[in-house]
């Protein structure tokens, strides 16, 4: 099934909210173990057109950090993307995948059924998961993927266009994550990448953690213990500024309205967007009185 996660609950990524603030995405839609965001793990991006030299190297690169038991966070699209999922779930590894298209129609496809029952993938959306593909929203996950990432690596990027290119330059001038791009690449924006501040990279002997400056007893022992200590409270506290309180009824009303087919129950609604009935009776009321919605005796529907 689909479910909601809000930046108040606990088991929302605590990588956006650290490293994105005021802007991580105030709800999340998922299918999937969503204690897999905790993990530590790379980012591997790319164009949708690599050639086989980049579908090699984002294979093997997907492997060594699979065998390292590092999470692969990605965005999904076809390409690099799908590539480094499939590498590293056929490694035995586990993904995070911030798609920038439809949730409800991923979940449909038999092979993604299959890994997220063995806990294998994990799948978010910022927005309701029968919104298709869009330019805007693609470019806007990006952020998502670094933020979670403990260290990006970059396949082959155009130069000046694309996802791949925006993405890695907002990344560079905003630090959310180390950015690496692959040398071996003769794309000019790969180029252009290094030279804007990326760091070049060859798969070497050398392990992913080293080359991301992330050593595996001191640092990651350091992010367990701030996990150990940090209370939902003082996470709250640290990312949310009073005069900057997000009323979640804005951001959820419209995927309510369009989660509503003929006539339905509260209990109904509730159960379809797995938001307990006591929530959602606030929020159809408030639905109601803004004439989004209508009711009659208990059951509701959309206006004619």
């Amino acid at each position: 099934g689909i479910y909601i996660v809000t930046q108040f609950d606990s088991d929302y990524p605590k990588y956006l909210k650290r490293k994105l603030r005021e802007k991580m995405p105030p709800v999340l839609f998922y299918a999937g173990d969503i204690t897999l965001a905790g993990k530590i793990g790379i980012a591997i991006v790319g164009s949708r057109d690599v050639d086989d030299a980049g579908m090699l190297f984002a294979k093997d690169l997907a492997k060594k950090a699979t065998k390292e038991k590092l999470i692969i966070y990605s965005g999904g699209a076809k390409g690099v993307d799908s590539i480094s999922e499939k590498a590293a779930i056929d490694e035995g590894g586990y993904v995070v995948s911030f798609i920038g298209d439809s949730l409800s129609k991923k979940i449909r496809n038999k092979d993604v059924i299959k890994n997220i029952l063995n806990k294998r993938i994990l799948l978010f959306s910022d927005v309701n998961p029968d919104t298709g593909f869009s330019v805007g929203r693609a470019m806007n996950r990006n952020k998502f993927i670094y933020a979670a990432a403990h260290g990006a690596f970059v396949v082959s990027s155009d130069f000046g266009k694309g996802g791949t290119w925006t993405g890695a330059v907002e990344n560079i001038n905003n630090s959310w994550t180390k950015l690496f791009v692959w040398s071996g690449c003769e794309k000019k924006g790969n180029k252009e990448l290094i030279i804007k501040g990326a760091i070049p990279y060859v798969i070497s002997e050398q392990t992913i953690l080293d080359t991301i400056n992330l050593s595996p007893q001191k640092d990651i022992e350091a992010y367990r213990q701030i996990d150990m200590f940090t209370t939902e409270k003082d996470e709250i506290k640290e990312n949310i500024k009073e005069d900057n309180i997000i009323d979640l009824y804005d951001v959820v009303k419209e995927s309510l309205v369009q989660s509503i087919v003929g006539e339905m129950d509260a209990n109904e609604i509730a159960q379809k967007c797995n938001i307990q009935k006591g929530q959602m009776n606030i929020w159809l009321k408030r639905l109601v009185a803004e004439g989004k919605i209508k009711r009659n005796k208990q059951m509701y529907s959309l206006p004619s």
